[in-house]
């Protein structure tokens, strides 16, 4: 075993990018000055000098951008921002980015390049007690692993049917197989009846491609079909993880940017659609009594944690791969400025396709309302009659005058809905529905509608393999910080297998609705908590004003007053205030899930039931358990996670890079009031080690200035 490890000089740092070397040389280099004594195990040691390096910082930022560009950009964004207020949105979005988005993703990808582990390996440096948030990260990562690749294999599975002659969603007649003499309105064909209800693309959707079952407590039919998919899924995402961040980096060159080549051309062929404007009038009409609305607040910043993947511990995975000298902070701001603004693109390519679609349901809609009210008032097609086309229905227009008509007996006014151009705009389905039904009934009216299939679902599916390895990285990073002595393609190979195991449960007609239900209790709460602990272990624990000095180091930026109290007071506060307006929430309608509804051909909302709510709040208590559990064991002697030795920090190397002088920390009383209350300068507490040494002095990151009572750090204090 190696005894000592070369420090990497400034001039080596500069030209690392150029060297090509192998791995281990590289990672060699890179642990600089560290001692090592006999009470370190060899497969510490080989964690230490295995670690790997972006091939470049475009493959970095660009993967970045993969991971925080997904799905909810697509499909989740444009929805919202049409549900609440249009364009009105923007503001308590563009609040959540500033205060709540960006500071985080910064602090994050700080931590990963300061420390230069995982998000176990990371927490656990900044605090033995702070242990537990890597393992609950790592079990969200995997919790969402399940069916994020799920809505990659549906995604799947529409690209493969559009290579059909006719597109699965574009009319009843080929949505429903047993209807081989045409599945027209008069058909008695009971499927038939329920497409020409529901509509092809929902009939398509909920019908043949999830064979979606009564609720969460009926299993359903198993289908081979998505299972395929799942498993196909799988591969794809094990071929790239299993080469490791040198490989996947050049494969995301391609997954990262296509996206953008496709949201081009369907912005042009969208541009000239036929009623294209009525979608960015419905979009661009402020709607301003939501801004007023505390639920439009709470969506706006919840939409903007969920997207950029905080608290998932991927960020920081990630990071630890940088160059110590890395610039972050730019990294930070351009990637979410990127996210936004693909959340925008989004929007702007998906609503001329919602306006042209939408006006041929308000068309359509106006039709059947006459001509279902006049059945249903006795008239008949040689009447001139004309019911208005929104409105009470009791009243009629003939000869240009207005008449009003007694209502029959048994009349029920549900059945002739209001028609209006924004409610056919925006009846779109929220989440997976916005995509699998409204945009693919958008694209089935297309000319060559199977080539914008194609283009639409193979972008879909590299936004969701770039996502898949970002959350799977954060996962296998934090089994790694275990120290097992597994070489990582073995650890890949054993989640991926695992988690295909598990998400075969999706491929049974209660797929989507246990999809909801892991969403619903594995990732909304326990992320929630994720995000207020880590804010408070760097702006109380590790201590802002070190935290601050290490951003100054490494950038060459010092984090000015904005950063820090965002780091210590607003961002909490505001993840706090999203989590108890979740919990009113559920206080006053409680714990619910849309069902499909065979009689409605519809889906309906009813609650879950009490036994899947109490499985829901044990997935959530197990998830989150970790964080208090680890800090009270660590309290009475018991060490679940094994205690390792820092990978050092190159301070002086970089002091000299920046040309740093301590002397020039800010010292006026505004900053210092914002430093004030770092339980981490505690010098009676030896559990509270910062990465590069024990102390909790934010002087020094190599100091050794209080005892050390704890056998288990005996090897950190040689640490030099």
């Amino acid at each position: 075993m190696m005894n000592e490890i070369d420090v990497l000089s400034s001039e080596e740092l500069e030209n690392d990018e150029e060297e090509e070397e192998p791995t281990l040389e590289i990672a060699e280099k890179k642990v600089e000055n560290i001692t090592l004594n006999n009470s370190i195990s060899d497969d510490l040691l080989h964690s230490i000098v295995e670690r790997e390096t972006w091939e470049s910082k475009l493959s970095f930022t660009l993967t970045l951008v993969g991971y925080a560009v997904g799905f909810g950009n697509v499909w989740r964004f444009p929805y919202l921002l049409q549900e609440n207020g249009g364009v009105v949105f923007l503001i308590p979005y563009t609040v959540s980015v500033i205060f709540l988005g960006v500071p985080i993703f910064y602090m994050e990808l700080a931590i990963g390049q300061r420390l230069r582990k995982g998000p176990l390996g990371s927490w656990h440096e900044i605090s033995p007690y702070l242990g537990g948030m890597g393992i609950t990260t790592a079990i969200m990562c995997f919790v969402v692993l399940l069916y994020y690749n799920t809505l990659i294999a549906w995604v799947i599975s529409y690209f493969f049917d559009s290579f059909r002659a006719n597109l699965g969603y574009s009319d009843c007649t080929y949505g429903v197989t047993a209807a081989s003499g045409g599945c027209d309105i008069k058909s008695q064909n009971t499927e038939c009846q329920l497409c020409n209800t529901s509509g092809a693309s929902q009939y398509y959707w909920y019908k043949r491609v999830l064979d979606i079952s009564t609720g969460i407590d009926d299993p359903g039919n198993f289908s081979w079909w998505i299972m395929m998919c799942i498993t196909l899924t799988w591969i794809m995402v094990y071929g790239i993880i299993v080469k490791g961040i040198k490989i996947a980096g050049k494969v995301i060159y391609f997954t990262s940017l296509f996206p953008y080549v496709v949201f081009t051309i369907f912005l042009i062929r969208g541009l000239i659609l036929e009623n294209m404007s009525n979608g960015y009038t419905v979009l661009f009409t402020p709607r301003w009594e939501k801004l007023f609305q505390p639920t439009v607040w709470k969506t706006a910043a919840s939409q903007i944690l969920f997207s950029l993947g905080i608290g998932y511990g991927c960020l920081i995975a990630f990071a630890s791969y940088l160059k110590p000298n890395n610039d972050c902070h730019t990294d930070a701001i351009l990637v979410t400025a990127i996210n936004c603004g693909s959340s925008f693109l989004a929007t702007i390519v998906m609503f001329p396709y919602l306006g042209h679609y939408g006006t041929k349901v308000f068309e359509q809609c106006k039709i059947d309302r006459q001509v279902n009210l006049r059945n249903a008032f006795g008239f008949t097609e040689a009447d001139d009659v004309i019911f208005s086309d929104a409105g009470p229905v009791n009243y009629y227009m003939h000869d240009g005058s207005n008449y009003s008509v007694s209502l029959p007996l048994g009349f029920n006014a549900e059945k002739f809905p209001s028609c209006t151009l924004r409610d056919s705009i925006e009846s779109s389905a929220s989440g997976t529905g916005f995509v699998f039904i409204v945009f693919a009934q958008a694209i089935a009216t297309l000319p060559a509608s199977q080539v914008w299939a194609l283009l639409f679902f193979f972008m879909l599916l590299t936004l969701g393999i770039d996502s898949a390895f970002g959350v799977i990285e954060g996962c296998i990073a934090a089994i790694v910080d275990l120290q097992y002595k597994l070489k990582k393609w073995i650890i890949s190979t054993i989640v991926c297998g695992i988690s295909l195991f598990f998400s075969l449960m999706f491929s049974w007609g209660w797929g989507q609705y246990i999809l909801v239900f892991m969403d619903d209790f594995a990732a909304n709460w326990p992320l929630l908590l994720v995000a207020i602990f880590e804010c408070f272990g760097i702006g109380w624990v590790y201590g802002l004003q070190r935290f601050a000095r290490d951003a100054t180091l490494m950038t060459g930026k010092r984090p000015g007053l904005y950063w820090l109290i965002c780091w210590k007071y607003i961002s909490p506060l505001l993840v706090f205030i999203i989590f108890i307006f979740t919990l009113v929430e559920i206080s006053e309608s409680g714990i619910g899930y849309r069902v499909w509804n065979d009689e409605k051909a519809t889906l309906v909302t009813i609650p879950y039931p009490p036994y899947a709510i109490a499985l829901g709040f044990l997935l959530t208590i197990f998830i989150i358990m970790w964080i208090p559990l680890v800090a009270i064991l660590r309290y009475y002697g018991i060490h679940l996670i094994k205690d390792e030795a820092p990978i050092d920090f190159p301070e002086e190397e970089l002091k000299k890079e920046r040309n740093y002088n301590e002397s020039e920390d800010p010292t006026d009383s505004v900053t210092k009031l914002v430093y004030w209350g770092n339980l981490g300068t505690s010098k009676t507490n030896p559990d509270v080690v910062s990465g590069g040494g024990v102390s909790g002095t934010p002087s020094s990151t190599h100091s050794t200035t209080q005892p050390n009572t704890h056998k288990e750090y005996d090897y950190l204090a040689q640490l030099s």
